[in-house]
């Protein structure tokens, strides 16, 4: 058998780094061989070479399985994290929806109390007008009582000053005029004005004829 001689320091490469060789690009059987098995003596060897291929082959096929496994261990981590993730997404969409609505009642409670507190301010500002009108109300009939006492009296300078200011207060209840119940009352008033006025005049006739 012939075989080529390789150098001395290409053996020395080839038998310290054969595992390596055999992972490089330009990687080439025949030199490797010649690399390997240099002479006839070296023959003998073949059985320990093909043995420590088999072991490096086995090796890299348990590198290949550790890194199949490890990647379908990533997948599988992947496939956990990405349902994880869907999960709180859905929560999550689930939880603006809740507050949606949530705020939409609020909202709706807002617009209501709104208005509760419009209609509450219109019936303070009718009630703060009606006791006002109540107020200048009693002015004036108590004026049209001390303005029929005057008259009686023959108070005439006081009755002229008194008749002037219940006719400035009396420009506050022109607003009421069309009012029925408000035009009843002082038809009311009138009369019953009216009827104290004459029952003052026969008393006052009554004492005259006595004295």
């Amino acid at each position: 058998m012939s075989v080529a001689r390789p150098s001395s320091a290409h053996r020395r490469t080839t038998s310290v780094g054969s595992s390596e060789a055999l992972g490089r690009a330009d990687f080439d059987p025949a030199s490797f061989v010649n690399g390997v098995l240099p002479d006839e003596k070296s023959l003998s060897q073949v059985d320990g070479m093909i043995e420590r291929l088999r072991e490096r082959a086995r090796l890299v096929d348990a590198e290949i399985a550790g890194a199949l496994r490890a990647q379908s261990g990533s997948e599988a981590r992947a496939r956990e994290d990405f349902a994880v993730i869907t999960h709180g997404v859905d929560a999550l969409a689930n939880r603006l929806a809740e507050t949606e609505r949530e705020a939409a009642k609020t909202e709706e409670s807002v617009r209501e109390i709104c208005k509760d507190i419009t209609r509450l301010d219109r019936a303070k500002n009718h009630l703060t007008g009606a006791i006002t009108t109540l107020r200048r109300l009693s002015m004036f009939v108590s004026g049209m009582e001390q303005l029929e006492l005057f008259a009686l009296r023959r108070q005439y300078g006081d009755a002229a000053n008194l008749l002037q200011a219940a006719a400035q207060l009396s420009t506050h209840f022109e607003a009421y005029c069309d009012a029925s119940t408000a035009v009843t009352i002082a038809r009311a008033r009138t009369r019953e004005t009216a009827a104290r006025r004459a029952r003052r005049r026969r008393a006052t006739r009554q004492t005259r004829r006595a004295s």
